[in-house]
């Protein structure tokens, strides 16, 4: 990589990083980490969120409906 290139990029980053201070102290900025986290600690399990119907079959002691298979 040449040095112009490396200049280049670093004034590239220095504006960038320039770019994420001002919308932090406007507060717009958001951590997506910080947003994942959140949203994993607020989701319930797969089992609760569907409906008792669609869960019937996988019951335990409740079997599902059996088919015959023709060969």
């Amino acid at each position: 990589m040449t040095e112009q290139r490396r200049m280049e990029l670093d004034q590239y980053r220095q504006a960038i990083a320039e770019k994420d201070e001002q919308i932090e102290l406007a507060e717009k900025l958001v951590d997506g980490i910080k947003q994942i986290e959140e949203g994993l600690a607020k989701r319930e399990p797969i089992r609760e969120s569907l409906p008792d119907m669609l869960l019937g079959a996988r019951r335990p002691g409740l079997k599902g409906k059996k088919v015959s298979v023709r060969r």
